[in-house]
């Protein structure tokens, strides 16, 4: 393992732009573990939560994943037990996502390697100033609010880091220049999670796709650089919650099922989405939620409406022909056999035009742009 992953090139591979919907899952998405944790459990969510927001649009997904340069550089000093439970939990992150059918949604992809020490000329160069430009200031307000505790050791100091607008406690080393260690410390997070940034932003520069991230952090710094919102970027900030505890599985066996459907709901997303930035919407979360409720709301209760009266003219039709077949054998047995027959030809004629009238009005909902959703929220079960 260690041979095969130090002869991958440590390069950014270019990719198929024919390949349908794609875009970049930054950090805290991009199953590579950074600024994360390596607990099954912290995996599976980064694995879940990519593909909750991926699966109703996107065809792939650029991750990094259990990366080839960090493979190399672990094994480097022998299978320690923390380097053999890294790997075990890179192979269990692997056979969950062939296990759930994703795989074939992923793609992927090295990063620019992050870099702490050049982190302001590398943040300069992808075009992050206004982001560079508020490091003091965060570094000031976090020094005040985190919990820090240090530990020194010669020129250099151990620290432990936590504060909410981080999703995980964070350890580190800091080589502190001046009197303020709180100061120093924040500093040294914030170059951290500031060179990944830069890390995600040259790459999704070098593929030329949307980048995403569920790192707060990189919000704050990205929201500050005020890039231009693409379609994707909205879209992945969609909430479905009439398709939560839906299993992943389930939800893209269902989408290759009902491929015409799903192409159907995918392009009424891009023209909603479209809609939004055409307005001067500049927030993503705010355009999602406009979509959600000025589009996807509406057409799914229209849906609901039109099935649920549709059932129903069936059933009272369904009702007036079990009547009156029911007179006009009453009429038979009293008056003769004849009448009988007529029973049969009069309800049929009845239930064959009720019957034909349910399949059109059926028919036309399934013309609808939200009916691929429709089909999902049933197996909310």
């Amino acid at each position: 393992m260690q041979e095969r992953a130090a002869a991958v090139p440590y390069i950014t591979e270019p990719i198929d732009s024919s390949e349908g919907e794609m875009l970049l899952g930054g950090r805290g998405i991009d199953l590579s573990g950074d600024l994360d944790c390596f607990d099954w459990s912290c995996r599976k969510k980064q694995v879940d939560t990519l593909l909750s927001h991926a699966w109703h649009y996107f065809d792939r997904v650029v991750v990094t994943g259990p990366a080839a340069s960090r493979v190399t550089s672990e094994l480097e000093n022998g299978a320690t037990d923390l380097v053999i439970d890294r790997l075990l939990s890179d192979v269990q992150l692997l056979l969950y996502l062939r296990d759930i059918g994703a795989d074939s949604l992923l793609l992927f992809r090295q990063k620019a390697s992050p870099c702490e020490i050049h982190v302001e000329q590398h943040a300069h160069e992808v075009g992050l100033d206004a982001a560079l430009g508020r490091l003091d200031e965060l570094a000031d307000r976090f020094a005040q609010e985190a919990q820090i505790d240090t530990r020194r050791h010669d020129d250099h100091v151990h620290y432990v880091f936590v504060h909410p607008r981080f999703e995980h406690t964070v350890w580190g080393t800091a080589w502190p220049k001046q009197n303020d260690l709180r100061r120093e410390v924040s500093r040294a997070v914030l170059g951290r999670y500031m060179s990944h940034l830069t890390s995600d932003v040259r790459t999704a520069t070098v593929l030329n796709l949307p980048l995403v991230s569920t790192i707060q952090m990189h919000g704050d710094l990205l929201g500050l650089t005020g890039p231009a919102l693409s379609t994707a970027q909205v879209i992945f900030n969609l909430r479905l919650p009439i398709l939560a505890g839906i299993d992943v599985r389930t939800l893209l066996q269902l989408r290759d099922e009902e491929r015409e459907y799903f192409e159907r709901f995918r392009q009424a997303l891009r023209v909603a989405a479209g809609e939004q930035l055409r307005s001067g919407q500049g927030d993503a979360q705010v355009a999602a939620k406009s979509v959600q409720r000025e589009v996807i709301e509406p057409a799914l209760l229209d849906i609901s409406v039109r099935l649920r009266a549709a059932a129903d003219t069936l059933a009272s039709k369904t009702r007036v022909t079990t009547s009156l077949s029911a007179v006009l054998t009453a009429c038979g047995v009293y008056l003769g056999e004849p009448l009988i027959a007529t029973a049969g030809i009069a309800t049929a004629g009845v239930s064959v035009q009720a019957a034909m009238k349910h399949a059109d009005d059926v028919g036309q909902v399934r013309l609808s742009d939200m009916f691929f959703l429709w089909q999902a929220q049933q197996h909310c079960h």
